[in-house]
């Protein structure tokens, strides 16, 4: 309250209004003057109550509005300004009958329910403003999360598409035009009269890749280090992975590389010697002239690098025979003489151990080693190499995809296939969710389908056989065609 407003205020003598009281003398107007001066406070500071509860609800709209606070005068100065000037020109009223006492308790009473219904509507406003900003929190966070999860589903298919063709890039991609083919051994006449590769009705349910592992190595005098050779090697490995679409497996067929075949512009040979001639372009065409087996692809690794698969997985775990331990630790299918301790029963095999492993044929003096499923010779030497291959893919899936990937930058540069990134992609889409866990296989040519011949070779019944093998991919069903191999 300003000091205004208490000079308005007239000066009574207090001793004359005792004196009057006692006497009864009393006027009306006297008794009267100070219950209207009350009052008139009393609405004073009802007034300047309103006036400053208006002000700060508007100044804090204002706030919530434009965010910055108001310009000029504060609303307090304003406030007090607009007090003053209604006590100077606010004339008293009239009073009424009621006592002294009563009125001041009636007003007061009246000053605390206005109070109170101000400090209950602002309250609730409060209690408005305080579940609107929670509610605003939430969203907050809520918008926050869903970018955060945005953010990743973007890296992830940023991953999905930068990290294959990191890891593909890493490949070796051949074409026919970079096959350097060997001198044909058939006369002009001969070749003239060759016979040319069928073509076949494809099933569009069906993916055969051939995985070729080639033996380009020699040891020296020593029998000691194993020597990289600069030439074309032959395929020690001759494997066909078949993958269906429509019953979603993997299947694995082994041909074995004394078999004798058909080979298109050369004289007939082993398997593995046509892949010595034309690589694998050529092996391809055997597999489809001699088993009517089409392969949309090949990868090929050297056996010289296969070794460094082993090794970059930390080894695997492969139970010798006590032939098989015996033959290499006096032998030189293990290449560095300080691995050549291996024991009969299950072995950690490194690269270098696993590598003469699936090398092993014939003992060191020419005498049968036999495997745990009872081979020998090439048999039994197949069957190891399958061995390795699953051994291989048990390591592969206790990896994880952290773990995979320094095996995967330290393998696949050592591979090389015809094959382009978006084939193998195409491939790679089709084989993720497929049950892995069972791997069928099927070693070609099976028992009582062959003859031996000279020089170890086998002759194939190769009707029968081939009637064979179409099962073992169909699974018996008619086949589906979509497209002709060439």
């Amino acid at each position: 309250m300003s000091k205004e407003n208490k000079n308005d205020i007239p000066e009574i003598d207090m001793s004359e209004l005792d004196r009057a009281m006692e006497s009864d003398e009393i006027s009306e107007d006297i008794r009267t003057e100070p219950d209207e001066i009350l009052k008139q406070e009393i609405r004073k500071e009802m007034d300047q109550i309103s006036k400053e509860d208006s002000a700060k609800e508007s100044e804090e709209t204002s706030k919530e509005k434009t965010g910055t606070e108001p310009e000029g005068a504060s609303n307090q100065e304003r406030i007090e300004e607009s007090d003053s000037t209604k006590g100077e020109d606010t004339p008293p009223e009239s009073a009424d009958k009621e006592t002294l006492p009563n009125r001041a308790g009636n007003e007061n009473e009246n000053i605390n329910q206005e109070l109170t219904g101000k400090s209950d509507k602002k309250s609730k406003e409060d209690l408005t403003k305080e579940g609107k900003n929670p509610q605003k929190r939430k969203k907050k966070i809520l918008i926050i999360t869903l970018s955060i999860i945005g953010g990743i589903l973007l890296l992830a298919v940023a991953a999905a598409i930068i990290l294959p063709n990191y890891l593909l890039n890493q490949i070796q991609y051949e074409t026919i035009d970079d096959i350097d083919l060997a001198k044909s051994d058939l006369s002009e006449e001969e070749l003239a009269n060759a016979v040319k590769v069928p073509k076949l009705v494809n099933d569009s349910n069906i993916i055969n890749l051939l995985l070729i592992g080639e033996e380009a190595i020699t040891t020296d005098e020593n029998g000691g280090t194993v020597i990289e050779s600069k030439t074309r090697g032959r395929s020690d490995a001759n494997i066909v992975v078949t993958i269906n679409r429509k019953k979603k497996t993997v299947k694995m067929i082994s041909f074995l590389r004394d078999t004798y075949v058909q080979i298109p512009g050369y004289q007939n040979n082993k398997l593995n010697q046509a892949y010595q001639y034309g690589g694998g372009p050529l092996l391809k065409d055997v597999l489809q002239l001699n088993f009517n087996v089409i392969t949309d692809g090949y990868i090929r690794a050297k056996f010289s690098d296969f070794r460094d698969v082993i090794d970059a997985l930390g080894g695997v775990n492969i139970k010798l025979t006590e032939s098989e331990a015996q033959c290499l630790n006096t032998t030189n299918y293990i290449s560095e003489k300080k691995y050549r301790n291996v024991k009969p029963g299950m072995n950690r095999l490194n690269g270098v151990q696993a590598l003469g492993y699936c090398r092993i044929r014939r003992g060191k003096n020419y005498e049968a080693v036999t495997s745990l499923g009872g081979h020998n010779n090439d048999w039994g030497r197949t069957e190891r190499q399958k061995n390795v291959l699953n051994a291989i893919f048990e390591e592969y899936k206790t990896k994880s995809y952290t773990e995979l990937l320094p095996f995967a930058n330290k393998v696949l540069p050592k591979l090389t296939t015809n094959m382009t990134k978006n084939e193998l992609i195409a491939i790679l889409s089709v084989v993720v969710g497929m049950d892995l866990d069972k791997l069928e296989t099927l070693t070609v040519p099976t028992e009582n389908e062959y003859t031996s011949v000279a020089g170890s070779a086998l002759q194939v019944n190769f009707v029968s056989m081939n009637a064979k093998i179409y099962d073992f991919i169909h699974g018996n069903e008619p086949e589906e065609t979509s497209s002709v191999s060439d």
